[in-house]
């Protein structure tokens, strides 16, 4: 009988840090109890070994834990800590999909948005077409709303808080994407707060005139003039 068993290795990388699955599951104990003693007891390792874990990850730039110094292991989880964690167990359940279901497109969002008659593009930190300016967006998260995704996207790497205004359409063309196929979901929303910096895959965050854009990554282009119609 023909027997077939199929193993990956999965890890984060974060500042020169590795996180694999069992660095993952001595930072999710950390979350739950807060205590360096009480994960080296819940996960059967030394103290001083889950120790040499939580020095590494609170020397991470940024870091993932703070430690309470003078306390008995007091041990706190960062935002980016949270972020580590919850983007893992995302790839690990994409991965598994796939293994069940086959590959299949990736979901994205992209945001338009308008402010006095002007865009909001990012600059990317990141290849694809790094250093390229692009419209504000990303993956969508397992379990959310296409449109919570837009707005959080925007948040991370403009540092704006908007809204929903429109939902404009979808594009999916199999070759848009270098990365792979991937279909998007493009929103036009309105700025209601915040601060303008570029953030997350984004080193730079501006606005500008329709008339006077830069070259754009992806299909950027082609949404804008789709989303602008009778919006401007």
């Amino acid at each position: 009988m023909l027997s077939v068993r199929f193993d990956y290795k999965l890890w984060i990388e974060l500042d020169g840090l590795k996180l694999g699955h069992g660095r993952i599951k001595v930072l999710e104990s950390l979350l739950r109890t807060g205590s360096i003693s009480a994960t080296a007891r819940e996960l059967s390792m030394s103290y001083r070994y889950a120790w040499g874990i939580v020095k590494k990850m609170s020397s991470a730039n940024p870091p993932l834990v703070r430690v309470w110094r003078g306390g008995p292991g007091g041990v706190e989880v960062t935002e980016e800590g949270r972020r580590v964690i919850e983007r893992y167990r995302e790839m690990e359940r994409g991965v598994e999909r796939v293994v069940k279901y086959g590959p299949s497109p990736s979901i994205t969002v992209d945001g338009v948005v308008l402010s006095g008659g002007e865009v909001l593009l990012v600059k990317r930190a990141r290849p694809p077409f790094e250093n390229m300016w692009a419209l504000p967006g990303g993956f969508v998260r397992y379990g959310e709303r296409l449109s919570e995704a837009a707005v959080r996207e925007v948040e991370e790497e403009t540092g704006l808080r908007c809204e929903i205004l429109q939902f404009v359409g979808f594009e999916d063309s199999p070759l848009r994407d270098p990365r792979g196929h991937t279909i998007t979901a493009v929103f036009l929303l309105e700025v209601t707060g915040g601060e303008l910096r570029g953030g997350d895959d984004a080193s730079e965050a501006r606005f500008f005139s329709p008339n006077n854009l830069p070259p754009l990554a992806f299909d950027h282009g082609d949404i804008l003039k789709k989303a602008l119609r009778g919006n401007l």
